[in-house]
Protein backbone atom coordinates (compact mmCIF):
# COMPACT_ATOMS: atom_id res chain seq x y z
CA UNK A 1 0.00 0.00 0.00
CA UNK A 2 1.42 3.37 -0.99
CA UNK A 3 1.26 6.74 0.72
CA UNK A 4 -1.04 8.18 -1.95
CA UNK A 5 -3.45 5.27 -1.52
CA UNK A 6 -3.85 6.13 2.16
CA UNK A 7 -3.69 9.92 1.76
CA UNK A 8 -4.94 11.01 -1.68
CA UNK A 9 -2.76 14.10 -2.12
CA UNK A 10 -3.96 14.87 -5.65
CA UNK A 11 -7.55 15.17 -4.42
CA UNK A 12 -6.49 17.65 -1.72
CA UNK A 13 -4.64 19.83 -4.20
CA UNK A 14 -7.74 20.04 -6.42
CA UNK A 15 -9.87 21.15 -3.50
CA UNK A 16 -7.38 23.84 -2.49
CA UNK A 17 -7.62 25.45 -5.92
CA UNK A 18 -11.42 25.46 -5.84
CA UNK A 19 -12.52 28.81 -4.37
CA UNK A 20 -16.03 27.51 -3.68
CA UNK A 21 -14.69 25.68 -0.62
CA UNK A 22 -14.72 28.97 1.26
CA UNK A 23 -18.48 29.17 1.05
CA UNK A 24 -20.43 32.35 1.57
CA UNK A 25 -19.25 35.08 -0.85
CA UNK A 26 -15.76 33.63 -1.05
CA UNK A 27 -14.96 34.38 2.58
CA UNK A 28 -13.32 32.01 4.97
CA UNK A 29 -15.75 30.32 7.32
CA UNK A 30 -14.40 32.16 10.34
CA UNK A 31 -15.29 35.64 9.03
CA UNK A 32 -19.08 35.21 8.93
CA UNK A 33 -18.89 33.12 12.10
CA UNK A 34 -17.06 35.93 13.90
CA UNK A 35 -19.56 38.51 12.66
CA UNK A 36 -22.53 36.42 13.82
CA UNK A 37 -20.89 35.86 17.21
CA UNK A 38 -20.38 39.62 17.67
CA UNK A 39 -24.02 40.27 16.76
CA UNK A 40 -25.17 37.61 19.26
CA UNK A 41 -22.97 39.04 22.04
CA UNK A 42 -24.27 42.58 21.47
CA UNK A 43 -27.89 41.40 21.29
CA UNK A 44 -27.67 39.47 24.55
CA UNK A 45 -25.89 42.39 26.23
CA UNK A 46 -28.63 44.80 25.18
CA UNK A 47 -31.51 42.47 26.09
CA UNK A 48 -30.13 41.49 29.49
CA UNK A 49 -31.05 43.45 32.61
CA UNK A 50 -28.59 45.49 34.65
CA UNK A 51 -26.95 43.69 37.60
CA UNK A 52 -28.38 44.38 41.04
CA UNK A 53 -26.64 46.68 43.50
CA UNK A 54 -25.60 43.68 45.60
CA UNK A 55 -23.81 42.11 42.62
CA UNK A 56 -22.11 45.42 41.82
CA UNK A 57 -20.84 45.75 45.39
CA UNK A 58 -19.48 42.19 45.35
CA UNK A 59 -17.74 42.94 42.07
CA UNK A 60 -16.16 46.11 43.43
CA UNK A 61 -14.96 44.28 46.55
CA UNK A 62 -13.39 41.55 44.46
CA UNK A 63 -11.44 44.08 42.39
CA UNK A 64 -9.58 45.35 45.46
Amino acid sequence: MTFTAIFPVSDLSKRRRDSSQFGWRGLYEIVPGFALAVIAIVAVRLLDKEPSEDIRQDFELSRL
